[in-house]
């Protein structure tokens, strides 16, 4: 198990001091809302207390999470208290900053800054934004892809990066054209793999139409939540009053009841306080 750790991508710091009586989920959420970091991604998170001989270890090991906790017995670790005195581990910060790999991931790195910087923005700014300063860095991104991808070994991370680009070129393109379309897909994936690693406990689908069904309500519940609505109220709604809705007829009223509907939204949507 510990041998997985010297896969991972990167390698955090948590500078300052942790409660170190977090435990696993205490610490994925402290990664997530503070440090705005995927806990989920091939990365290891340390984290440090007080007590410079103490320091913990998170990191997803593709079906669960592993927490090791540490004891330093014949050492004290000088925990680094701001950013200034950590830095991200890399294969950057080794002499690979001339790899394929690396220039890559500086072309897609420029995408998410503008991404990050116009998160708030109206729906019509992001599109302009995009079009403007995101489009020509994606040809930019694909046409390095289309002078390199016969310069590195196919079966090697690189190279299936680079052909796994290129297959799903239009696929990725759409954030372009569609300000619904979100850069990346990662956020589906946070939210699904609380399911994924949970159907293992609950063991409850005997059937593939209870499977089915139990997917179509976690994806409502989530949509729900997505759109900031109040999942029970929302839910409780849609099954009091679907049933009695012609929808042969009239299939236009069930837009009326999708959770990004302005009267749904108007309706269930959480309130800032």
């Amino acid at each position: 198990m510990l041998g997985d750790i010297s896969k991972a991508e990167h390698i955090y710091i948590a500078v300052g001091y942790t409660d170190m009586r977090k435990q696993i989920d205490g610490l994925s959420a402290l990664v997530t809302t503070q440090f705005r970091l995927d806990p989920f991604s091939n990365s290891v998170f340390l984290f440090g207390g007080r007590n410079a001989r103490v320091m913990k270890t998170l990191y997803w090991e593709g079906d669960g999470f592993v927490l090791l906790y540490k004891r330093l017995e014949n050492s004290r670790f000088k925990w680094p208290r701001d950013e200034s005195e950590a830095r991200e581990i890399t294969p950057s910060s080794s002499g690979a900053s001339d790899t394929l790999s690396y220039t890559g991931l500086k072309k897609i790195a420029k995408l998410f800054a503008i991404e990050k910087e116009i998160d708030t923005f109206p729906p019509e700014d992001k599109v302009k934004i995009r079009q403007e300063r995101s489009k020509p860095l994606v040809d930019d991104f694909f046409s390095w892809c289309k002078d390199n991808q016969n310069k590195v070994l196919t079966a090697s991370k690189t190279g299936k990066a680079i052909q796994y680009a290129l297959n799903y070129e239009a696929g990725l393109r759409s954030f372009l054209e569609d300000v619904l379309v979100p850069m990346t897909n990662s956020l589906d994936g946070r939210t699904i793999r609380p399911f994924t690693v949970g159907r293992k406990n609950w063991l409850f689908s005997t059937s593939t139409k209870g499977a089915e069904a139990s997917a179509a309500v976690f994806s409502l519940i989530e949509t729900a939540k997505a759109n900031r609505l109040d999942p029970y109220d929302y839910i409780e709604f849609i099954l009091d009053y679907l049933p009695q809705q012609d929808l042969v007829e009239n299939p236009e009223r069930l837009d009326w009841f999708l959770p990004w509907s302005e009267e749904i939204k108007e309706e269930f949507e959480i309130k800032a306080d």
